[in-house]
């Protein structure tokens, strides 16, 4: 006769073998599988408030969270949340406060820009900036944060974007700590 921790260890055991952990996993996929591991979560939560603030702010769940926010997944996440119609209206609210523009335009720009910087790519968030000249004072367009400090740094320069990428390509084909043998 087994004892209980015997019983427990050979659970274990079970759950962490590759036929317990399909099992688990096929079972997991069900509605009423989703439903239990809701439940159980919910109730821990409830019970170690304390428990589960401490971990969301832990270093290693803060680098799960940014490799999650990385991957495909999480930027497909993100877009789709950023184009929901309230974020949109927040966002162009946010802008307008921040610019002359107004929701409207913001609007106009978003749509036109397919809620994308207009220099990389990436999805706009409420946090972007809107590209202007500092000599004119005409506003072009809606852009990152990077990439609008990076626009102002080449100005800054003295260099024109043609100039600034032909040092940028020579530098990385030849870089310096490669000439002695650094790397």
């Amino acid at each position: 006769m087994q004892t209980a921790e015997e019983k427990r260890a050979a659970r274990l055991e079970y759950k962490r073998s590759p036929e317990g952990r399909a099992k688990r996993k096929a079972y997991d996929s069900t509605p009423w599988g989703r439903a239990q591991q809701k439940a159980c979560t919910d109730r821990y939560r409830a019970a170690h408030p304390d428990r589960v603030k401490a971990s969301k702010n832990s270093p290693a769940a803060k680098r799960a969270a940014a490799r999650y926010r990385r991957s495909p997944a999480g930027k497909a996440r993100q877009r789709a949340r950023d184009l929901r119609p309230e974020r949109v209206a927040a966002q162009k609210a946010a802008l307008a406060k921040r610019r002359r523009f107004s929701p409207d335009q913001i609007g106009i720009l978003l749509h036109y820009q397919d809620h994308t910087c207009g220099i990389c790519g990436c999805t706009i968030a409420a946090s972007a900036a809107c590209d202007h000249d500092h000599t004119t004072g005409e506003y072009r367009g809606l852009l990152c944060m990077p990439c609008n400090v990076t626009e102002g740094y080449i100005r800054k320069s003295g260099l024109t974007p043609a100039e600034y990428g032909a040092r940028l390509e020579a530098y990385l084909a030849n870089p310096p700590a490669s000439i002695f043998e650094l790397v």
